[in-house]
């Protein structure tokens, strides 16, 4: 009687601790946040430097109200792409994507070329 009972026991409580389980590890899952969420700021500066093998570019920006003051620093970009068109002394606008995982910029493109450029405005 006892090996009855055990398993009526086993029936009545597994499936509940199965859904348990499983909601507690789908829970678990990614903690990345939707795109639509990830906070995005505009970025406006001149580019100091470019390296395509580390995919960054130093940007001497303005000020992003809400997010940072002036200053000059390396920016990832998501696109190494957009790199082949900017160079030292061309102002640049961009999207700073700040994620969880790492920050990086998107949309990297040149509004004013560099002084004696080719193609750059005096």
């Amino acid at each position: 009687m006892k090996t009855r009972q055990s398993s009526i026991w086993l029936k009545a409580f597994s499936l509940p601790a199965c859904v348990i389980i499983l909601a507690l590890v789908a829970g678990c899952g990614s903690s990345t946040q939707p795109a639509a969420k990830v906070p995005k700021y505009k970025l406006n500066g001149i580019v100091i430097s470019v390296d395509k093998s580390t995919r960054e570019v130093t940007v001497d920006s303005e000020a992003i109200p809400g997010f940072m003051s002036a200053m000059t620093m390396p920016y990832t970009v998501k696109n190494v792409t957009e790199l082949d068109n900017v160079k030292p002394k061309d102002k640049v606008t961009a999207d700073i994507i700040v994620d969880p995982a790492g920050a990086y910029i998107e949309n990297l493109s040149v509004v004013q070329a560099a002084p004696g450029s080719a193609t750059g405005k005096p």
